[in-house]
C-alpha cells in the first residue's frame, strides 16, 4: 500500500552560496519551487539536480541563470511552450539533491518548495 508524506520547506534569503533545497531519501515528487526576487535589482537563479549516489556524480540544470525582475515571483518548474505554460513536476530518487543559488552575493531571493515523498507501509 502506498502513502505520501507531504513536504514544504521555506528558505528566506538565498544568494550565491549553493543551498540544498531538498535531499531525497526516498522517491519524491517536487510539485512547486516558488521563488521571489527580494532585491531591487535583477536576479539570475540557477537550480541544479545533483545525483550524489551515482559514480561519477551526475548534475543537470532545471533552470540556469533564469532572470527575475525586482519583486517578481516565478515557479522554477514552469515550462513554457508557445503561448501556453504549465508546471512540470520533478521526480527525485534516493540520493538526489536540489541545489539553488544566484549569480552574485547581492542577488537575494526566497524559495518555497512543495512536494510529496512516496512512503511504503
Amino acid at each position: 500500500m502506498n502513502f505520501i508524506y507531504e513536504i514544504k520547506s521555506n528558505f528566506e534569503i538565498i544568494s550565491d552560496t549553493k543551498t540544498v533545497l531538498f535531499s531525497a531519501e526516498k522517491t519524491t515528487i517536487i510539485t512547486s519551487i516558488r521563488c521571489t526576487n527580494l532585491s531591487n535589482d535583477n536576479v539570475r537563479i540557477t537550480l541544479e539536480d545533483v545525483r550524489l549516489l551515482m559514480s561519477p556524480i551526475e548534475k543537470g540544470y532545471i533552470c540556469y541563470n533564469l532572470l527575475l525582475s525586482p519583486n517578481q515571483t516565478t515557479d522554477l518548474l514552469m515550462v513554457t511552450k508557445g503561448n501556453s505554460s504549465e508546471i512540470a513536476e520533478h521526480k527525485l530518487l534516493n540520493g538526489d539533491n536540489l541545489v539553488c543559488y544566484s549569480s552574485s552575493f547581492g542577488e537575494t531571493f526566497s524559495c518555497i518548495v512543495n512536494g510529496y515523498e512516496l512512503v511504503e507501509a
